[in-house]
């Protein structure tokens, strides 16, 4: 996917201006540097300043950037007080989001967090009134799907009716792995494996979830209303306490339903998702780098009840 796939149109549309903008980067593990690879290409924004505990990291995002940025190891605030950094991306494990969105806002930055925002719900509420005390700030959540031009015109295309009246969504996000990194030393291996264990991580919901359960809102314009699920820790039994299988249906306001699943011991069907209407479905998918889409025509039936002249009838009776 390129750069519109992953964010950050902020530093785009700063093209027009006079001077590139300068900005600190905090977190430059395995998704840090695939932002900072597409970054890399874009004129308008300058590295500044890369902030990585973790010395292999550090190392990997300051040669993924390539424009030798300045470095730091221990404390984020050491960029956030540097008055030459206009904005950050926030690229961490996501329990440490909000603590560093609410200082990097307090500081006077603009912000690019990963998703997903927030771990814990009442956490929403302090990062919605320093947004608003801040309206000149802006606050980017990394959402992939909503910067990828073929997700914007799919969407054009629910939205102008061209699928019929859309009632049922699926999406799954399938692995085969355990969704672990190497670990050099055991002390480090919650500090490196932070996904698989709930203290941090949301699991397979909020790290993979979270994309496609934004699709189908996008789609029907509108938040679930219910949700009922079920997943287990079936197969990687290795230490870990988050599921490595769920399966989830939600429910929109109208009757639509939004059913995703998502394991980790086959990865035949990938991940991608497939809207699909009484007169056509697309399926589309950022795998491989590679976003795309394919459109199949539904032959809707003549006494459909979407069917105008049908409607008209049953009323009339």
């Amino acid at each position: 996917s390129s750069l519109t796939t992953l964010g950050a149109p902020a530093i785009i549309r700063a093209q027009s201006l006079a001077s590139s903008v300068s900005y600190g980067f905090i977190g430059s593990g395995r998704q840090g540097c695939n932002h900072l690879k597409h970054l890399s290409t874009i004129s308008a924004g300058r590295c500044a300043v890369i902030c990585d505990i973790y010395p292999p990291n550090l190392k990997k995002g300051v040669e993924t950037i390539g424009n030798n940025p300045e470095t730091v190891a221990d404390d984020y605030r050491r960029v956030l007080d540097r008055k030459d950094i206009e904005a950050v991306f926030i690229v961490t494990p996501y329990y440490l989001h909000v603590p560093m969105l609410l200082d990097a806002i307090s500081a006077g930055k603009h912000v690019f967090v990963e998703k997903v925002m927030a771990q814990k719900e009442d956490q929403i509420p302090r990062v919605v009134a320093a947004t608003e005390a801040n309206p000149k700030l802006v606050l980017q959540v990394g959402l992939q799907r909503r910067y990828s031009t073929i997700y914007q015109v799919a969407m054009q295309m629910v939205h102008s009716g061209a699928l019929g009246k859309v009632q049922f969504i699926r999406a799954q996000w399938d692995r085969n792995g355990s969704w672990r990194v190497p670990v050099p030393d055991a002390k480090l291996e919650r500090f490196l494996n932070w996904r698989v264990y709930r203290e941090y991580s949301g699991g397979l919901m909020a790290e993979l979830g979270s994309h496609q359960v934004d699709v189908a809102d996008w789609a029907y314009q509108s938040e679930p209303v219910s949700v009922v699920g079920v997943g287990g820790l079936d197969y990687w039994k290795d230490g870990r306490d988050i599921f490595d299988n769920v399966s989830v249906i939600y429910e929109y306001p109208q009757g639509q339903k939004f059913v995703f699943t998502s394991i980790c011991n086959n990865a035949h069907l990938d991940f991608s998702e497939v809207i699909m209407g009484d007169e056509g479905s697309i399926e589309i998918t950022l795998g491989n780098n590679n976003a795309r889409a394919t459109y199949f025509r539904e032959n809707k039936p003549k006494d459909a009840p979407t069917n105008k002249n049908v409607a008209l009838d049953a009323k009339e009776q």
